[in-house]
């Protein structure tokens, strides 16, 4: 999965008319946000964009089972991707990274385990970071489980992070837009015509099914695409 693969999916959100931001844009942007009285999500530079990447690290550590560890990352990113992968870009209403899921969707089974008022992801927000929008949140958190389970922790997605996305409560039929598992058909269908995007990327996406298991009770798969979270 390479960089740029990664940073063509991570600016999707911009192509849905949203004003985004670069790290590097937080003292200009904040004193936009002041002049215009607009209420736009929390600002995030390289440093606070760092202290997430540690937040994720030092949660990681304290979970001691290398199961319980890998669902940890592994619903991390599925977290994110059931979140933009509802992306039409010919649909009136284009969702995507909205920090919106449809939880009563069997698509989006086992999310919750992972993002709910109890789990230490939904703390770590509340208590750190309740400022910066969920879908913003929510990518930072995804890229660092990338770079952290990446070979020598060398895929950093620094550079292709932006900031600004607008978090919406509501999202009806978001889930019906999921790939389903009924072929490979719906690799195609989605991710290329429906979100725009190449067939390296759909490779680099399908890729994040090697961290975490399937579970029969959540996907309808059982086991792991690797045998260890060293693979």
């Amino acid at each position: 999965m390479s960089q740029q693969h990664i940073s063509s999916i991570g600016r999707m959100s911009q192509k849905r008319g949203r004003r985004a931001y670069h790290l590097s844009t937080c003292a200009f942007a904040l004193l936009e946000s002041v002049a215009s009285a607009q209420n736009r999500p929390g600002c995030v530079d390289v440093a606070r964009y760092y202290r997430i990447d540690n937040d994720i690290a030092d949660i990681a550590a304290s979970i001691d089972d290398e199961r319980d560890r890998s669902h940890f990352f592994g619903g991390i990113l599925r977290l994110a991707a059931h979140d933009f992968m509802d992306h039409d870009q010919d649909a009136v209403d284009r969702m995507g990274m909205d920090g919106c899921l449809d939880w009563t969707s069997l698509s989006n089974a086992g999310l919750s385990s992972v993002w709910n008022e109890h789990t230490p992801l939904h703390h770590l927000y509340e208590n750190e970071y309740s400022d910066i929008s969920v879908p913003d949140f929510w990518v930072a958190v995804a890229n660092a489980v990338v770079r952290q389970t990446s070979v020598d922790n060398d895929l950093d997605l620094v550079n292709t992070y932006y900031w600004g996305r607008r978090q919406r409560d509501e999202c009806v039929g978001s889930a019906s837009r999921l790939p389903t598992t009924e072929d490979c058909r719906q690799v195609e269908g989605v991710f290329l015509e429906r979100m725009g995007l190449r067939w390296k990327d759909a490779v680099a996406l399908m890729g994040a099914h090697t961290l975490g298991r399937g579970h029969h009770e959540f996907s309808g798969h059982h086991g792991t695409w690797v045998p260890d979270d060293q693979q």
